[in-house]
């Protein structure tokens, strides 16, 4: 979990799932300078505050993503289980 940074973009670049964290930047409300999984989404889940800075994102705007990537994960992962 991170805003638009280094350690963010090696994740990236190694496949890591991450949740980033973006505010906006001047006039552009959906600035995104990510390309691969990060950039389409399918392997971050980007939490955007449209409006300001990523710093005023709110307790429960980040905590609902991740509880909600956490459950279904933990589906999934009983789903994916051998019985022996």
């Amino acid at each position: 979990m991170g805003v638009d940074s280094g350690p963010a973009h090696l994740a990236n670049a190694v496949g890591t799932y991450g949740f980033l964290l973006i505010g906006q930047l001047g006039h552009f409300e959906d600035f995104n300078l990510y390309t691969g999984g990060y950039g389409e989404g399918t392997n971050a889940r980007v939490i955007w505050k449209r409006k300001g800075p990523a710093s005023s994102l709110s307790f429960e705007e980040v905590w609902q993503p991740i509880q909600e990537y956490l459950a279904g994960r933990r589906m999934t992962e009983l789903f994916t289980k051998r019985i022996v």
